[in-house]
C-alpha cells in the first residue's frame, strides 16, 4: 500500500491530460476523502512539470525521482522513474491508460490487465484496438 486510503492509478500520462487526471482526482475526492492519485509520465522527464501543475491546482503531491515518499494527507504522488511501472499497476485496483485522451492512440492496457489493476482509458485507442 502506498497510504492509509484508496489508490488510482493515471499510467503513460501525456501532456494535457495531466490536468485531466487531477481534475478527476477532485470529483474522486468528494467521495473518497483519502485517496491518492499516482501518476507515472510516459516520459519521466515531465515529473517536474506535473508536480507544478499540482502545486497551481493546490494538490499536496510527492514525487519519486526526489526520493519522496507519500505523506499520509498526500493528494498525488508523480512517480516520475524508469523499470517500476509494473509495481503501481499492482498496488492500484483501477488504472487509467494514457495516451487515450489526447490523439496520441493509446499506451498498451496489457500489462495492467495481466498484473490484476481494472483498466480505464480514453476515446484515442486505436493503436491497441
Amino acid at each position: 500500500a502506498l497510504g492509509p486510503g484508496p489508490c488510482w492509478l493515471a499510467a503513460s500520462t501525456h501532456p494535457g491530460e495531466d490536468e485531466l487526471v487531477m481534475a478527476a482526482h477532485g470529483l474522486l475526492r468528494q467521495q473518497m476523502p483519502d485517496l491518492l492519485t499516482v501518476i507515472v509520465p510516459r516520459h519521466p522527464e515531465r515529473g517536474d512539470s506535473i508536480v507544478g501543475l499540482a502545486d497551481a491546482a493546490g494538490w499536496a503531491a510527492a514525487q519519486r525521482s526526489r526520493d519522496e515518499l507519500p505523506a499520509p494527507d498526500a493528494d498525488l504522488y508523480v512517480a516520475d522513474t524508469l523499470g517500476e511501472l509494473g509495481l503501481f499497476y499492482r498496488l492500484a485496483p483501477v488504472s487509467f491508460v494514457g495516451g487515450s485522451l489526447v490523439p496520441r492512440g493509446g499506451q498498451n492496457p496489457i500489462e495492467a490487465i495481466k498484473l490484476g489493476s481494472v483498466v480505464l482509458h480514453g476515446p484515442h485507442v486505436g493503436n491497441f484496438a
